[in-house]
């Protein structure tokens, strides 16, 4: 993908997730450090070859057996109407792990669908779960804001089914429906009765700098509890493209805002809550940072730690090589502690694309990563802190990916088990009907299993987004019939 394309659909951030689907590189990939481990299982997981043939293949065996998981007849629950680290490292501490909830649900195989989608709403564009309640954005949706207003649903679990609890939309500023186009929705974040929905392209006082939205439940019912604008928040900005949350924490990405390190260089904004009131405490900014490094297009937070991807960073692996940064907290103050950069990147990898933390694990994207599996076939690599510094420790790829998969443009992990989405991969639903990859760690990462439904069809975009907690979610926005939907997965 050409970047003229790429920043239409930035300033349009309505595809958050599906960015940069496509991006590749012109060269191949040279100076590969040998000492990182690639991770696959060598069992074919899918019952279709790929369209096209993949490269040769000189990859370690895996022990571990990889087995493909699809939903047969998965009911739709329609609810009832109602590295090299560059960094010096510094002297923060390095953060301490918050206590993940207990795994205990199980869900069985589900399918989620808003009560009221329509055809291109988008639902699935963004998906997050937390014990038994889950929320899906479909920032294309039409609703009493105006035409792609968007909004996020609310859906719970309960006497072995899921059910719609509450469809969430910002509070309404023009009774005239001129506040369309808004992507409420395009990101998504929920921990514990807190959610954090974000609007890249929110009107605030005649502008559409973005904005991000906090709701909270007591019993049953969601109302919104605060708004949140960058102090300094300029027109397109893309304020609220990403989107994190933990305890009373959050981060919120801007990867088109202008500031001294040039245009569209990208910020990130901590927010915190005391009470029920919400302050700024923070900008982020990359030390490092240069025009159109989109810094803040992908965000993650865990305690005391941020990751925030620059997926157009050129430095140092090439124009839209892309790279993370990891920030750590002393007191209130947040400074750089790191700089992620794959150690075999190459120009367009767009490593940054997504990233997600737990504890001292990293996981970042790279969807146009072209080795091993040819252009555009995507990777996620795997990083790690040992006392302040960081260092790759893997390297993981699917083992049937292909060309163009864009393995890597949606990435979750959590305690050992790691899920990366591919959404454009066509092996068994054709061409960008998508899938999800499982991998787990124990010393070494290996793939468990390839997640595909079988109602999918084309251009589904089955993992354009994906969460982990006491369960999976794949989001699959593209479902033009439906207005997208969401699966949700069993652990393995």
């Amino acid at each position: 993908m050409d970047r003229e394309r790429r920043d239409m659909l930035r300033l349009a951030g309505a595809t958050g997730l599906l960015i940069l689907a496509g991006c590749s590189s012109d060269d191949p990939d040279d100076g590969k450090n040998p000492n990182t481990p690639t991770v696959s299982s060598t069992a074919t997981l899918t019952p279709n070859a790929p369209v096209s043939e993949p490269p040769t293949d000189t990859r370690t065996p895996s022990e571990t057996p990889t087995s493909t998981i699809t939903v047969p007849n998965a009911p739709t629950n329609t609810p009832i109407p109602s590295a090299t680290p560059t960094s010096t490292p510094t002297d923060q501490v390095p953060s301490t792990t918050t206590q993940t909830p207990t795994r205990t649900p199980s869900f069985g195989r589900s399918t989620l669908i808003g009560d009221d989608t329509e055809n291109e709403d988008s639902f699935g564009n963004s998906v997050a779960l937390y014990g038994d309640t889950a929320i899906i954005g479909a920032p294309l949706d039409n609703n009493v804001k105006g035409e792609s207003a968007g909004s996020a649903y609310v859906f719970t679990y309960a006497g072995g089914e899921w059910s719609q609890q509450e469809k969430l939309i910002a509070d309404v500023e023009n009774a005239d429906g001129s506040d369309e186009k808004e992507y409420f929705g395009v990101d998504v974040a929920l921990d514990g009765d807190t959610a954090v929905v974000g609007a890249s392209s929110a009107i605030h006082d005649g502008e559409r700098p973005g904005l991000a939205y906090v709701f909270t439940r007591d019993d049953e019912t969601w109302s919104q509890e605060a708004k949140l604008l960058a102090e300094d928040g300029e027109y397109s900005d893309a304020f609220g493209v990403a989107v994190a949350l933990d305890g009373n924490t959050t981060i919120i990405g801007a990867s088109n805002d202008v500031n001294a390190s040039g245009d569209w260089a990208g910020s990130a904004y901590v927010f915190a809550r005391s009470g029920d009131e919400w302050t700024q405490r923070a900008k982020l900014l990359a030390s490092d940072g240069d025009q159109r490094d989109n810094f803040g297009d992908a965000v993650a937070i865990d305690g005391g730690t941020i990751v925030v991807g620059a997926p157009g960073d050129e430095d140092p692996n090439g124009e839209e090589g892309g790279s993370a940064y990891v920030f750590s907290r002393s007191g209130e103050t947040w400074s750089q502690q790191a700089k992620l950069v794959a150690d075999d990147g190459n120009g367009s990898d767009a490593l940054g694309s997504s990233v997600t933390l737990d504890g001292d694990t990293a996981v970042i994207g790279a969807p146009s990563d072209e080795d091993p599996n040819g252009e555009g076939g995507g990777s996620a690599y795997v990083f790690s802190r040992s006392d302040r510094t960081w260092s790759q420790q893997a390297k993981l790829f699917a083992d049937d990916g292909d060309s163009n998969d864009s393995f890597g443009i949606a990435a979750t992990f959590n305690g050992d088990t790691a899920v990366i989405g591919a959404h454009r991969d066509e092996d068994p639903n054709g061409e960008e009907g998508g899938s999800a990859y499982v991998f787990t760690s124990d010393e070494t990462w290996s793939q468990q299993a390839k997640l595909f439904t079988d109602d999918s069809i084309d251009t589904d975009y089955f993992g354009a987004s994906v969460t982990l907690d006491s369960g999976i979610i794949v989001g699959a926005p593209g479902g033009s019939e439906i207005g997208g939907s969401a699966y949700v997965f069993d652990l393995p």
